[in-house]
């Protein structure tokens, strides 16, 4: 009887020491694990659109979408602004090819040109413009410290300050949407017109399935804005799917417009270029241009 009495506390305190123990593990196993699993990587490949990439020229690409805003070559000055996006690039390509999500139709995503397309565009200047692409794409790839988030990169901001909720966004490290000196620029307004048989043409080839019903008043429906203008949602045909999803879908330069429509044809007036979150490439270069170096320009639009 005594030994019986003599285990009882030995017991309770195996007991406890056992709970606290478990306890301990569940407050420190998330830390542990998120030491212990390796960040993810930059791919060696990426695949976009059905075609496959090396990295690198997968990177330049990115990069050389966001040039289309300048009218003439980089500069010098620029660079260093060209290099913190090519770095918010990398980060993003990272994070959407770690969640199988790298597709010019998804969102979160990044805006990329083929460089043979590219040249084209860019013409006699072409080399000025790869040199600098290049350069930014090899300094983000020799810098190990990429974080697998969403950096969006936008062109052309469209003008106004929001904030980051509004567009529906989980993703706190952003700390500056949109830059008012970017309604400066040249490119920062643009126009663009489908025909009804082109939108017609274009959901069918996103949804095979859908019915397009007789049109008898607009194929687009129920547009809601911020108060900026950037268009959060809307109805296209049936289909209902947000501003970023619709620009994707019919090659409109920017999530910021106003639509009108005459009969059978609809015109689209926009303010910037691309969806304006996050990183503006315009504001970048100018932030370069006044000194900033890399990482204090992606401080400027980021928490990191």
């Amino acid at each position: 009887m005594k030994k019986e009495k003599e285990k009882f506390p030995l017991i309770i305190t195996i007991m406890t020491m056992l709970v606290i123990i478990a306890f301990m593990l569940l407050i420190f196993l998330p830390a542990i694990k998120k030491i212990t699993t390796p960040a993810p990587a930059m791919p060696e490949e990426v695949t976009y659109c059905g075609k496959t990439y090396s990295a690198r020229d997968f990177l330049v690409g990115c990069i050389m979408y966001n040039m289309t805003v300048l009218s003439e070559p980089p500069n010098k000055n620029q660079q260093e602004g060209i290099n913190a996006a090519a770095c918010c690039l990398k980060s993003s390509v990272i994070y959407l090819c770690s969640k199988n999500q790298l597709s010019r139709e998804s969102f979160p995503a990044v805006y990329f040109v083929d460089c043979t397309d590219a040249s084209i565009y860019y013409g006699s200047d072409y080399p000025y413009y790869l040199g600098s692409a290049e350069k930014a794409a090899d300094y983000a790839l020799s810098r190990d410290d990429a974080k697998a988030l969403f950096l969006p990169v936008c062109p052309l901001s469209s003008g106004g300050l929001i904030d980051p909720a509004s567009v529906s966004l989980d993703m706190p490290h952003i700390k500056r949407l949109y830059c008012p000196k970017d309604e400066g620029s040249p490119f920062f307004e643009g126009s663009c017109q489908l025909t009804e048989n082109g939108i017609a043409e274009k959901l069918l080839s996103a949804f095979p399935s859908l019915i397009i019903p007789p049109v008898e008043k607009s194929m687009i429906t129920d547009i809601k804005t911020d108060d900026s203008g950037n268009v959060l949602s809307l109805n296209c045909c049936g289909i209902n799917m947000s501003g970023f999803q619709f620009i994707r879908l019919f090659d409109i330069r920017a999530v910021n417009f106003k639509m009108s429509r005459s009969q059978n044809l609809y015109t689209f007036k926009t303010r910037g270029v691309g969806d304006s979150i996050g990183m503006s490439f315009n504001a970048a270069l100018k932030l370069s241009e006044s000194g900033m170096n890399c990482d204090e320009i992606m401080n400027t639009f980021f928490s990191l």
